[in-house]
């Protein structure tokens, strides 16, 4: 259940780049996850999509790059469809 609440955190972290009503426009998330932050990138994946089920936000959009230290999730890059 601790990626849920992540997950929460990065969609915020997202909206609040993107701005409101922006998330049907986002084509690729790319985050970073630390190896020894406790999250599993299969396990995360499979609750990314359990929670963005019927909204824009597909596993395909999200990329997810294994860092060895550092914060246990951390936003890199959002990129938008014009």
């Amino acid at each position: 259940m601790h990626e849920l609440g992540l997950i929460k955190d990065l969609l915020s972290a997202v909206e609040k780049r993107t701005g409101p009503g922006k998330l049907k426009n986002v084509s690729r998330i790319i985050i970073e996850i630390s190896l020894f932050g406790g999250i599993k990138k299969e396990h995360f994946i499979d609750e990314f999509n359990l929670a963005t089920k019927g909204m824009f936000l597909y596993n395909d959009v999200l990329e997810i790059k294994e860092v060895p230290f550092g914060a246990p999730l951390t936003l890199v890059d959002v990129w938008l469809d014009n």
